[in-house]
């Protein structure tokens, strides 16, 4: 309570009480009343505005409960009934999670529209009609040749509808399993979106979802932008998304998106965004794929994908650059605007200088780093490794063909690591080339171990090095390959003891047998974890973050 009024007795907690009971009798929040004309001056603290929240709360939630008329609608039930309201319903256009869209006619215009309901309306959420009439108000008052408009919007027999431009066309993700854009022709299109969402912008509108299925393509080819269900509308104040909340489609969205970082989505994310299409159109698949959402996640905040050029040589260098400069992981450094990317695009196409400056050399490298994170992890573990093999020869006197034969390996180790990387660039038998590496690893550093034993040196403390390839493994997010690493570790090891049995020197018999055990129990730990990862993505792709469909 507010320290500076008193509690109220007993009359005034009946009083308080009867006036709750107004308020609910009144609608609620909905009522239109003020709640300082109902609620005298004693009852307005903090815990008053506590109590009318829930009490908000649990009519919302009544309203959900309450049954239908009759006569309402189902989306599973229109094209049997074929018309909704002053609509007559030609066909299904398509579906998502939250809606279903028809092509509809206008019985008194003899209008052709597209015509959009949440699917299940009698069980969406508060929260999911909110979104759903914030879309139909954020398109309403937009008037681009390069966005769908949308008309009217309204509840019908049960039913949310909004009404929008057709577009007698596909949609982007439909024209791209026909194959990659040809680079002039993805220029061309990309910079026509690009000032569609750059107009979105200066309305005060983040798209938040921007992807092929939410670009559809007239039959003159002409692109345009659609579904604001995501929309943030800045001058509005509408947008009610919690931080930590994931809004967006995973192959497509920013590192700030992934995050959940809502605060931070600005339409900087939205150039990410167009970066992560226009690569798809130059290369015929989104820069960052896995399989599953969660996985997908993690690509776009940690990795970098892969260059277009080395997937199709015939991409333009300067095209390359402008694609890769969208999908900068830090906001600051993309494009300012989508309109400066539409600019670059178009001078591309009209044969002009882009204007996009070189990126330093730190900055290269790091994102080389984070392109193949397998092989840099190995060369630069390998490399660690070999620096202390040489200062240590550089400081005490060793036999000059055992430390050429150790770095020799090294080499051999590492060239093999830029083969099997190769290898998995392609895409071909991805799953083969990491069962490859993996035992390709078990086998290089056991040799390593022979040599040394051989050579009378200790190797008990770098036994460990079987404990670090298993949890690298778990990198790799595979239950099986974490197990298959496990395996080959156990086994090398006892290949190794059984070639060396003093190995060990006066070590008691069963200690081998606690150190097989000890690695089995960390593959164990590992595995379990990922196993624990792929559930919750299991679950997260079901519930395919809330967007309309995943693709």
């Amino acid at each position: 309570m507010d320290p500076a009024k008193p509690e109220p007795d007993d009359a005034g907690q009946q009083r308080l009480f009867e006036l709750l009971h107004r308020y609910v009798e009144g609608g609620c929040g909905g009522s239109g009343g003020s709640t300082e004309v109902l609620f005298p001056e004693e009852f307005q603290n903090a815990e008053l505005s506590r109590l009318l929240d829930c009490l908000d709360g649990l009519n919302d939630l009544a309203h959900l409960a309450r049954p239908r008329p009759a006569s309402a609608a189902s989306d599973s039930s229109l094209l049997r009934r074929k018309t909704l309201g002053h609509f007559d319903l030609v066909k299904e256009l398509g579906r998502g999670a939250m809606g279903v869209v028809y092509q509809a006619r206008h019985r008194t215009l003899k209008l052709d529209v597209a015509l959009k309901t949440i699917r299940s309306s009698d069980l969406a959420s508060v929260d999911e009609v909110r979104r759903f009439y914030l879309e139909a108000r954020a398109a309403a008052g937009l008037i681009h040749p390069n966005i769908t408009r949308v008309h009217d919007a309204g509840e019908c027999e049960g039913l949310h509808y909004l009404t929008m431009d057709l577009i007698d066309g596909p949609s982007l993700a439909e024209t791209l399993k026909k194959g990659p854009f040809t680079p002039a022709a993805a220029a061309t299109f990309m910079e026509q979106v690009a000032r569609a969402v750059h107009y979105l912008h200066e309305k005060g509108i983040v798209h938040r979802d921007i992807k092929p299925s939410n670009i559809l393509i007239d039959s003159h080819g002409v692109p345009h932008v659609s579904d604001f269900g995501l929309a943030k509308v800045f001058s509005a104040g509408e947008d009610a998304t919690l931080s930590g909340t994931i809004i967006g489609t995973p192959n497509y969205m920013s590192p700030e998106q992934a995050e959940g970082q809502s605060a931070q989505v600005t339409s900087l994310s939205d150039v990410f965004s167009l970066g992560a299409i226009l690569y798809e159109l130059l290369t015929g698949r989104p820069p960052f794929r896995s399989d599953g959402p969660l996985n997908t996640l993690f690509a776009v905040l940690e990795t970098e994908p892969t260059l277009p050029r080395k997937i199709d040589r015939n991409i333009p260098p300067e095209l390359e650059r402008i694609c890769l400069r969208c999908l900068e992981k830090s906001p600051g450094l993309r494009y300012a605007s989508a309109g400066a990317l539409a600019d670059d695009l178009q001078r591309f196409a009209d044969g002009e200088p882009i204007t996009l400056p070189t990126t330093d050399l730190k900055h290269r490298v790091r994102q080389s780093l984070r392109r193949e994170p397998a092989l840099a992890s190995h060369w630069l573990a390998l490399a660690l490794a070999a620096g202390i093999v040489q200062v240590r020869a550089l400081l005490t006197p060793v036999d000059a063909a055992s430390h050429a034969t150790v770095m020799g390996l090294f080499g051999v180790w590492a060239a093999l690591c830029w083969v099997l990387q190769y290898w998995l660039r392609t895409g071909w038998a991805q799953d083969v080339a990491r069962y490859c590496w993996t035992a390709m690893d078990v086998v290089f550093y056991t040799v390593l171990l022979n040599l040394s034993v051989n050579w009378g040196w200790p190797v008990d403390m770098l036994l460990v090095g079987y404990a670090v390839m298993i949890s690298g493994a778990g990198l790799w997010f595979q239950v099986r390959l974490i197990w298959w690493m496990t395996s080959l570790s156990v086994a090398s090891y006892f290949v190794l003891r059984g070639l060396h049995p003093t190995m060990h020197g006066e070590a008691p018999a069963h200690f081998p047998f606690i150190t097989a055990a000890l690695l089995a129990s960390v593959g164990a730990n590992v595995s379990y974890q990922v196993h624990r990862f792929k559930r919750l993505d299991r679950i997260y792709q079901r519930r395919c973050l809330g967007t309309p469909e995943n693709n």
